[in-house]
């Protein structure tokens, strides 16, 4: 999921968000003002920048649903062990 902020002259600020839905235009309430099937977040940018927005900020943002699920551990690269690991001992198993 995207979510860039734009700051407009004397307009506040807007949210542009896309993920698998498409993407939408909120207000500086969160209300939804425009609202696309599709990845338009390029085009938006575009658009909003040519009227005078400027972008505050732009970032991945984990969806809401992920919001509160830890990311899964980093694995340990010296005991993991795949297929081609088991016809062979490590040097410590030997």
């Amino acid at each position: 999921m995207r979510e860039t902020e734009l700051h407009g002259p004397g307009q506040g600020r807007l949210r542009i968000v896309t993920d698998d839905r498409g993407t939408d235009i909120l207000d500086a309430a969160g209300r939804v003002i425009a609202s696309y099937g599709s990845d338009r977040h390029e085009e938006m940018i575009a658009r909003y920048e040519e009227a005078g927005w400027q972008i505050a900020s732009d970032r991945a943002v984990r969806p809401p649903i992920l919001a509160h699920t830890p990311p899964p551990p980093a694995p340990d690269t010296d005991t993991v062990r795949g297929p081609q690991d088991l016809a062979q001992p490590d040097a410590e198993d030997a």
